[in-house]
């Protein structure tokens, strides 16, 4: 076997037909798992192009294996696809798309240059197929051609192909109006990318090579390609080409990372990574002090070792093992320490950016470094993240302030607290300032914290506060991890709260449903207690409370339960996080009059509506969207697409998580809607139920 890195210009460039064989599956990929994060993955790279285009990292797609295919002289050069046709398959319709976008718009060039990655020269041609670089199986070929052609009409709307082009060019077209004014130039970055920095292994078979057995091998017995594992295999044939001991290195060193947690997938936000190459990941933006992306990773790890690490590879290995031990332990402290308290709360406000940080900080103190200035150093760590998530500052520009300090840090790390205060401290502007004591409560006292966080991330705060008696990090803290959300006023109150007397109707049930969703109006109770106090009076509620639980934060409820109430309560509780989680330092420049209530976030999308799904009409609800919906099960309104209609709303699915539901509508109308997109946006309230659109 042969093998080279090559980018889609050489890859594509040529006059060349890519055969997938007969035998091989259709074409299977989807949206959730393969077009979103190669977008995702694309874009970054563009932006970066187009701000400093000699600093912009190459993107690796993978691996490709391909064996000649013997042609008459006049045919074009051919290679049969053994492994890779998805990839190939999916790069195509991207670049089809992208052109068919730029096409529409008169970038008549950069269509032109993209056209040429997709058809070979009409005058070299012996049969039309021929025109195409990439030929899929029999399945495929109609719907392949017609999308390739710009003909989506004339495709199965039904082929995963044909939904690939449709993502790509309403993705690429929205990515494209808001550029704005620089649309050409962002096209013509967008061109450049795809180009030059998209590359894949290219594995060409050699005469002697038994295709089939590397086919079986690769996608039966073998696993796919990581950056992790071209990493191991830089590594180990520098050390083989070092004279290194490899069998010593492998085990002492390497043979633990393999083990089935480093191969165990994490989700980030919608894309799933292999846990090892997030450590990596972020091991080399620890090392490097710039940004490192799993996309990235390999291109970058590799330059690294090249012109910043000048000690041995066994030197490199070593480091590696260190910091894997550190990586290890932040999964594994106990809730009952301190620092294990700190990583559950960072795990469940999905916080990843700062793990260089903390490895490095963990790192140092296993180099010396006082305990309790680490302690200091998660305290005020937490402090801030958990203030900017209740005032639902956006999370978007952690990576730079991670960064940022991570570099502070690293230029006086022997005073890391101190540097960690007066950096966060200084941080202005709302995508990274530190709210201020007046922010922080009017965000506990007016937010509606139970629609605007998930379940999980409010849990974390309502079990501070009722552990907040003792010392914050006391080694007697324990997650109340068993215990559910409840409304102390019910969300469905109508039948056993009577409004107030002294105010007009409609002023008084809208002074009410502000009140519903606060923290003054939650408490935690048991999984058991939950059901059973439902929707009841506040007499009734109030006696099974005091009977079943012996929470702080449940004892000292009045025996009268109305808005004052729930204001006064709200009041006392940010009085309690205040005290948790202590603003900035004093003196610090804060600007925080107008902090976003509404963060950018991505669209509260539903699950991803399978066949089976669509032909009952059914949506499943993950935690976040399912926060717009009632507590309990029953029929809603809802406005979908800006038409009224009602569904049935089924709160919890057994196994599927708190919060998780599913909408149930009539199967007609949600297929007639759902032709577009494999999912749904859950977009804000409606009357007595949602929007969907």
């Amino acid at each position: 076997m042969k093998s080279d890195t090559v980018d889609l210009k050489l890859l594509f460039g040529k006059d060349v037909r890519y055969l997938v064989p007969l035998f091989q599956r259709p074409y299977v990929w989807n949206q959730v798992e393969h077009w979103e994060p190669l977008w995702s993955d694309v874009t970054p790279i563009v932006e970066s192009y187009r701000t400093t285009p000699e600093d912009a990292a190459p993107h690796f797609l993978g691996a490709v294996v391909l064996d000649h295919v013997s042609t008459q002289v006049a045919e074009l050069e051919a290679r049969q696809v053994i492994d890779g046709q998805q990839r190939l398959t999916t790069l195509q319709i991207l670049i089809a798309a992208c052109r068919d976008v730029a096409q529409g718009r008169s970038f008549d060039k950069q269509a032109r240059v993209l056209a040429k990655l997709t058809e070979n020269d009409q005058d070299l041609i012996v049969e039309s197929h021929h025109l195409l670089k990439v030929w899929p199986t029999n399945v495929d070929r109609a719907s392949f051609e017609a999308v390739m052609a710009g003909r989506v009409k004339e495709a199965d709307r039904n082929s995963p192909i044909t939904r690939c082009y449709q993502y790509f060019t309403k993705t690429a077209s929205q990515w494209l109006e808001e550029a704005e004014d620089d649309a050409e130039a962002a096209l013509g970055a967008l061109t450049s990318v795809l180009r030059s920095l998209l590359k894949v292994v290219v594995i060409d078979l050699e005469r002697n090579d038994n295709a089939q057995v590397i086919f079986e091998t690769l996608n039966a017995r073998g696993t796919p390609l990581r950056a992790s594992d071209l990493i191991k295999n830089l590594l180990f044939q520098r050390a083989t080409d070092a004279g290194e001991p490899v069998e010593h290195l492998y085990e002492t060193y390497w043979r633990e990372l393999e083990e089935p947690r480093w191969r165990k997938e994490i989700r980030q936000g919608r894309l799933k990574r292999l846990r090892l190459d997030l450590f990596l990941s972020h091991y080399l933006t620890m090392r490097n002090g710039k940004e490192v992306s799993v996309p990235s990773l390999f291109d970058q790890f590799r330059t690294f070792t090249t012109s910043s690490w000048s000690e041995s590879v066994e030197d490199l290995l070593k480091d590696l093992r260190k910091y894997a031990a550190v990586y290890d332990l932040f999964d594994n402290l106990s809730t009952d320490d301190p620092r294990g308290l700190f990583f559950y709360r960072l795990r469940t406000m999905q916080i990843t950016t700062a793990d260089p940080l903390l490895l490095y900080l963990f790192g140092l103190e296993d180099d010396g470094m006082a305990s309790d200035s680490l302690d200091r150093v998660l305290r005020r760590l937490e402090d801030y993240l958990v203030r900017r998530m209740a005032c639902r500052l956006t999370t978007k520009n952690y990576n730079i302030v991670f960064l940022g300090l991570l570099q502070a840090v690293q230029e006086d790390p022997t005073n890391a607290d101190t540097v960690t205060e007066r950096h966060l401290s200084a941080l202005e502007g709302d995508s990274q300032l530190w709210p201020d004591d007046k922010a922080f409560r009017t965000a506990l006292e007016t937010g509606e914290l139970y629609r605007a966080l998930s379940r999980a991330r409010l849990r974390i705060v309502l079990e501070a506060l009722e552990t907040a008696s003792k010392t914050k990090y006391a080694e007697t803290l324990l997650v109340l991890d068993k215990l559910t959300i409840e409304h102390l006023m019910p969300q469905a109150w109508q039948a056993h709260w009577p409004l107030p007397s002294d105010k007009h109707p409609l002023a008084a049930e809208k002074e009410r449903e502000q009140r519903i969703h606060r923290l003054g109006n939650l408490t935690l109770v048991t999984e058991r207690l939950n059901p059973k106090l439902s929707n009841g009076s506040w007499a009734a509620k109030r006696a099974d409370i005091l009977e079943h639980s012996a929470l702080s934060l449940n004892r000292s409820v009045p025996p009268q339960w109305d808005e004052d109430a729930i204001d006064n309560r709200g009041g006392t509780l940010a009085d309690v996080a205040i005290s948790i989680w202590p603003g900035p330092s004093d003196g610090a420049r804060q600007d925080i009059a107008t902090y976003a209530e509404e963060p950018e976030e991505e669209p509260l999308r539903t699950e991803p509506i399978s066949a089976e799904d669509l032909s009952l009409g059914l949506l499943r609800i993950p935690v976040e969207a399912a926060a717009l919906f009632p507590a309990d099960d029953g029929e809603v309104t809802v406005i979908l697409r800006g038409m009224e209609t009602s569904g049935s709303w089924q709160a919890g699915l057994a196994g599927d998580g708190d919060g998780f539901g599913a909408l149930t509508l009539d199967p007609s109308l949600l297929g007639r809607l759902a032709e577009e997109d494999d999912s749904m946006i859950i977009t804000g309230h409606a009357p007595n139920g949602v929007f969907v659109d």
